[in-house]
C-alpha cells in the first residue's frame, strides 16, 4: 500500500512538473513570435508610403499623399501596380478605403 501511494505521488508530481514546463515553453514561444511580428510590422511600416488615387479620362493616377508627388499612371490597376513595383521595388503603397472604392465603380 505504501508503494502505491509513493508511486501515485511520484506520478502526480511528474505530471505537474511536465505540465508546468510545457506551459512555460509555450509562453516563451508565443512571446518570441509576438516580438518577431512586432519587428516585422515596424519594418513594413517604415517602407510604407501613403498615396492617393485620382481617376481622369479612364486613367488611374497615383500621387504621394504627403507631397502630392506623381508616382505613376495606367489604364488598369494591375498595370499601375506593375509600374510602381518596377519603380519602387522596396516600397509598399497604402491608399484609403475611399480611393479603393473609386476603382470599383
Amino acid at each position: 500500500m505504501e508503494d502505491f501511494i509513493f508511486y501515485t505521488l511520484i506520478a502526480a508530481v511528474s505530471f505537474y512538473a511536465g505540465w508546468y514546463v510545457r506551459e512555460w515553453s509555450a509562453t516563451l514561444r508565443v512571446k518570441s513570435m509576438l516580438a518577431q511580428i512586432r519587428e516585422n510590422d515596424e519594418d513594413a511600416e517604415s517602407s510604407r508610403t501613403y498615396a492617393t488615387i485620382e481617376l481622369k479620362d479612364n486613367m488611374i493616377f497615383m500621387y504621394r499623399q504627403e507631397t502630392n508627388e506623381y508616382l505613376g499612371h495606367a489604364e488598369k490597376f494591375q498595370d499601375l501596380e506593375a509600374i510602381l513595383k518596377s519603380r519602387f521595388p522596396d516600397t509598399t503603397f497604402a491608399v484609403s478605403r475611399e480611393d479603393m472604392l473609386k476603382l470599383m465603380k
